[in-house]
C-alpha cells in the first residue's frame, strides 16, 4: 500500500493507503426504446493526484439506463465524482459493475473517495475499501459501504426501490451525517465507533455497532418509528448523551451502558417503547413514551447497574 502523496501533513484518520495514480472509467449503457438505441459509451479520466485530482463531471444522455464507475487499479484514491443523470427515467449509478437492489454487500471499488454527487434521477450503490472524505449524495441510495470510515455525509432524498437504504462503515467521524429526507433507513452499521447524526423522513429500522460504542449526537425519526438501536459497547457518554427521538415508538435498545435522552412519542406522536437493556452498566438520562410495554420478555426496562433517568 502507498501512502497518499498529496498531503503535506499527516492525513486525517482513515485516509492513508491506496494509490494516487491510475484512471477512472465511466461506462454509460443506454436503453432500447422507440427514441433510444441500445449502445455503450465510455469516458476515461486520468488520475494523477488521488483524492486531490480535479473533480470529474459526467452528464448522461437522455437514454441512460446504467452508469458504471470503475477505477483502475481497484485501490485507487478517487477525487470528487459528479454524475448528472439527464434521463427522465431513473438510471442506476454504481461504483463497480452491478447494483444489488436488495441492498446486499457491494464489492469494494476504489480506496479513499473525496465524494460522489448524483444529480437528477439517479439510484446509487457502491462501496470503497478506505474512507469517504466528503459526501455521497443522490436521489436514491440503495447502499454505501466504506470499509475504514465515513467522515462526511451520505444524503438521499429517497430510499432505493423496496425502501432499501443501507450504510455500513468501519467507523463514522464526528461530522458524519446520514440522512434520508423522504423515506426510511433500513440499516446504519458500524464496526468500531458510530458518531455524527442520523435522520430519516419516516422509519429507521436498525442502528448497530458490532464491536464498539454508539456515540452519535442524535438519531431521529420524527415522522416514523425506530426499530433496534444496539451497541457492543455503550450508547452515548456522560459528557455527551445521545438524543434519540421517534414519533411512533422505539422497539429495542441494547448496550453495556446507556447515556441518552430518549423520546418515543416525539413530535406529537403516540409511540411506546418495548425494551431497554443495559448488560453491565447504568442507564443515565431520560425516557419519554406513551407506554412502556412490559407484558412479556424481553419487554420493559432492565438495567444491570444504576437507573438514574427521568422516566
Amino acid at each position: 500500500m502507498v501512502a497518499l502523496a498529496a498531503f503535506n501533513s499527516a492525513p486525517a484518520s482513515g485516509q492513508s493507503g491506496g494509490v494516487d495514480t491510475g484512471s477512472i472509467r465511466i461506462s454509460e449503457f443506454r436503453r432500447q426504446s422507440p427514441t433510444c438505441t441500445s449502445t455503450v459509451t465510455v469516458a476515461l479520466y486520468t488520475i494523477t493526484n488521488g483524492v486531490d485530482s480535479p473533480a470529474i463531471s459526467y452528464t448522461t444522455s437522455q437514454c441512460a439506463e446504467f452508469v458504471r464507475i470503475v477505477p483502475d487499479p481497484l485501490n485507487l484514491n478517487m477525487p470528487q465524482i459528479n454524475v448528472n443523470v439527464a434521463s427522465p427515467i431513473p438510471a442506476e449509478v454504481t461504483l463497480g459493475n452491478s447494483l444489488n437492489q436488495a441492498g446486499g454487500d457491494p464489492a469494494s471499488v476504489g480506496h479513499n473517495l473525496k465524494g460522489i454527487a448524483v444529480s437528477g434521477l439517479g439510484r446509487f450503490y457502491g462501496g470503497i475499501s478506505g474512507t469517504l472524505i466528503n459526501n455521497v449524495a443522490a436521489d436514491q441510495i440503495f447502499r454505501f459501504d466504506a470499509d475504514v470510515a465515513i467522515n462526511g455525509g451520505v444524503f438521499a432524498t429517497n430510499a432505493g426501490n423496496f425502501s432499501i437504504f443501507v450504510v455500513d462503515a468501519g467507523s463514522y467521524g464526528p461530522n458524519a451525517i446520514i440522512q434520508c429526507s423522504n423515506g426510511p433507513i433500513t440499516r446504519i452499521a458500524a464496526t468500531s465507533l458510530l458518531r455524527g447524526t442520523i435522520s430519516a423522513g419516516t422509519n429507521i429500522n436498525e442502528v448497530t455497532v458490532s464491536a464498539g460504542d454508539l456515540a452519535a449526537t442524535s438519531i431521529e425519526a420524527l415522522q416514523g418509528a425506530i426499530g433496534t438501536v444496539s451497541a457492543a459497547g455503550k450508547i452515548g457518554s456522560s459528557a455527551s448523551p445521545t438524543v434519540i427521538s421517534a414519533r411512533n415508538g422505539i422497539t429495542r435498545f441494547t448496550a453495556t451502558e446507556i447515556f441518552g435522552n430518549i423520546t418515543a412519542n416525539a413530535n406529537g406522536g403516540n409511540g411506546n417503547i418495548a425494551s431497554l437493556v443495559t448488560t453491565s452498566g447504568n442507564f443515565i438520562g431520560s425516557l419519554t413514551a406513551k407506554n412502556i410495554l412490559a407484558s412479556a420478555a424481553p419487554r420493559g426496562i432492565t438495567v444491570a447497574g444504576t437507573l438514574d433517568a427521568n422516566i
